[in-house]
């Protein structure tokens, strides 16, 4: 069979007969293949004519059945989403007073706050005593 490849070239007539034979091949396959194709096309457009002809009010119907229940869940989410934004409002108020108020008492007990080493001078202080 290679040698047959090889010897190709060197013989052109048997090259053009070759050529030939694939064209005619492949022209009778594209053409059943082509058949074939046009014939599903006709097919699946004449499916498709059929439930657009018998499901057009049906399918109208549905699909402003749809808008509408989407507004509705839009409208209900964005009222949640608001609700949640005033919550977290009213949240980050109340922190900001306890923190506030923990700097008052922070500040008011810092004078009470020893270290240790204070600690340690202020009890040798009172044990000398």
């Amino acid at each position: 069979m290679m040698e047959i490849i090889k010897d190709l070239p060197n013989h052109p007539a048997e090259m053009l007969s070759v050529i030939i034979l694939v064209v005619i091949v492949a022209y009778f396959l594209m053409k059943k293949l082509l058949k074939l194709a046009l014939i599903i096309v006709l097919i699946l457009l004449g499916v498709s004519g059929y439930y657009y002809y018998k499901g057009h009010d049906k399918s109208a119907a549905g699909v402003m059945q749809a808008i509408e229940k989407t507004k509705n869940q839009t409208k209900n989410i964005v009222d949640k989403g608001k609700n949640i934004y005033e919550k977290s409002k009213d949240l980050a108020e109340e922190g900001k007073k306890i923190s506030a108020g923990m700097n008052k008492i922070v500040d008011s007990n810092k004078d009470d706050l020893k270290t240790p080493s204070e600690s340690k001078n202020r009890d040798k202080a009172s044990k000398t005593e």
